[in-house]
Parts: C-alpha cells; structure tokens; sequence
C-alpha cells in the first residue's frame, strides 16, 4: 500500500490507468473475489481518494487484480497483458544470508520485467518527520524534485536518460547526470609497480568531461534542467553516496541486459543500487523506449 503514494501521483501527471496487484504464493484457500473487493477498498481508505470532491478516484474496483502462484512471475505476467508503461512496488528491506540466496520478490521483477519499474522506499527524512507527526502522509506524495541518474555513454545508459528527461518534464523537476571513474590498476613491470595512475585518471577525467558535454547537447534534454557529476570511485558506492550529498529524491538507471549465469555471478549495478540506495529507484530496461 505504500507504493500507492508514489504510484496515483505518476498516473495522475501521465494521466495513465492505475492496476492494483496481489498475488496469493498458496497456503489457506480464499476467495478471489472477496480478495479482489478487500484490495480495491483497502487502498480507498488508505489513500483517502475517495472522499475528495472534484477527483475521479484512479482506483477502480475492475482494476483490482488477484493472482495465484509465483509473485515475480505473476507480476510480469499481468504486465505482459496489459502492456504496461511501468511497475511501481516496494521493496520489504529483506537482508543478509537470505537474501544473497533467494533474491527479493522486487529484484526479480527488475531482473524480468517487460517494462520499467519503479522500487520505492521512503528517505529517511522523511521517515523520521512522518514519525515525528510534522507532516501530514498526504504531503509525504511522491513530488520528486532532483532525479540522479547514472551514465557510463553507452547505447544502454542513453535509454535510462532519455526516460528520465521525460520524467523529470512530468514533474518539473531536474536531472543529476552522474558518472562514476573506476579506479585504475597500478602496472607492475619487472616486479616494479608503475606509477601511471595519476596520468590514467587525468585522461579519463577529460573523456568523462567530454562525454558528458555532449550528452547535455542531445536534443531530448532541451528544456530540461540539467546538473553533471563526476566523480572517481566505484560506480555502486558513488552512486549511493551521491543520493546523500546531492538530496536525491529518485534515481533512474537502465539496465545493461545480462542473462544467465553471467547475471546470476555479477549482478548489474542498476539491481545493486535497487538493493543499497536510500531513495526509490527506477530501473529502465535498455530496450525501452522513451516516450
């Protein structure tokens, strides 16, 4: 339920369909349709849509879905149906030995889903102020304002930008373009470390910077405020430290496509962020297209 917070406003601002989505894993028999009714009221009273005058509430009682089996797989099974534009879900903060084993239910979605989607979590902050009664839940809305989000100038980081301009032109809010500067080996010839890495990071700090400039002239970030950040370290723990430095309400990465067994040993950095970063993450597949 709380992914609603952050879902009704996107369907709002694209004016979209909003799908309501439980998937029952087994155990006690139940009734779908009971389920189905309990889901769709239980989010009118959570959101409170329902009593506010003027508003067509986007929770309607026939998009209320209730599916049994494999949550991953029902998930994006649904989506595959409906065509969806983007999956919006929260994450249940599962860590530790488990997890490494079993994967969450969010990640595998990232891992298989036809569209983009979008993992929320609430930021500390505004953890602590919703528990410190300063706001009302209504003002804690998803209204992202600076959206990070990482390139490495490949074909498959370009589609992660080009969905974020669009994005952030929704909202009116402004892009961080971020690029983390993997540290160089030193070489080691006749057993005696060279010490080129200083002449490596200064060549690749140029190439970043270039790269970077002409990302900032591509024509679909026209009329779209637009920061860079450069940064030299490891591209995870960058980025996550980028979100605390630079008050980072939504980071939006793309993926690089990896299947197999290659993707079950290494991971990609867009799932790693999904599972360590402090903000929602939206994670575009690289066969998307922006629109």
């Amino acid at each position: 339920m709380r992914a609603l917070q952050f879902a009704i406003p996107i369907a709002e601002r694209c004016r979209a369909d909003l799908h309501l989505l439980y998937v029952h894993e087994g155990g006690a028999d139940f009734s779908v349709d009971a389920m189905s009714q309990m889901l769709h009221e239980s989010a009118e009273m959570r959101t409170r849509r329902k009593k506010e005058p003027g508003k067509v509430s986007l929770l309607r009682a026939e998009n209320s879905h209730v599916l049994i089996g494999r949550a991953y797989l029902k998930v994006c099974d649904l989506a595959r149906e409906l065509e969806a534009d983007l999956i919006v879900l929260a994450t249940r903060g599962n860590t530790g030995l488990v997890r490494v084993l079993l994967g969450s239910t969010a990640e595998k979605i990232v891992q298989f889903a036809p569209c983009p989607v979008l993992v929320t979590r609430q930021r500390k902050d505004q953890i602590e102020q919703k528990s410190a009664k300063k706001v009302s839940p209504a003002r804690l809305e998803f209204r992202p304002h600076t959206i990070l989000v990482p390139v490495d100038f490949s074909q498959n980081s370009l589609a992660g930008l080009k969905y974020a301009a669009g994005f952030a032109s929704a909202f009116g809010a402004r892009l961080r373009l971020f690029h983390a500067i993997f540290p160089p080996n030193p070489l080691v010839v006749d057993r005696i470390s060279a010490n080129v890495s200083g002449e490596l990071d200064e060549t690749r700090l140029v190439n970043a910077q270039m790269e970077m400039e002409a990302l900032m002239s591509l024509a679909f970030l026209r009329g779209v405020p637009c920061q860079t950040a450069l940064r030299r370290g490891y591209a995870i723990q960058e980025i996550c430290d980028e979100i605390e430095r630079a008050d980072i309400d939504l980071v939006i990465t793309s993926t690089h496509g990896e299947t197999g067994l290659k993707h079950a040993l290494l991971g990609s950095v867009a799932e790693h962020v999904v599972r360590y970063a402090t903000c929602p993450v939206l994670v575009v597949p690289s066969s998307t297209r922006a629109g």
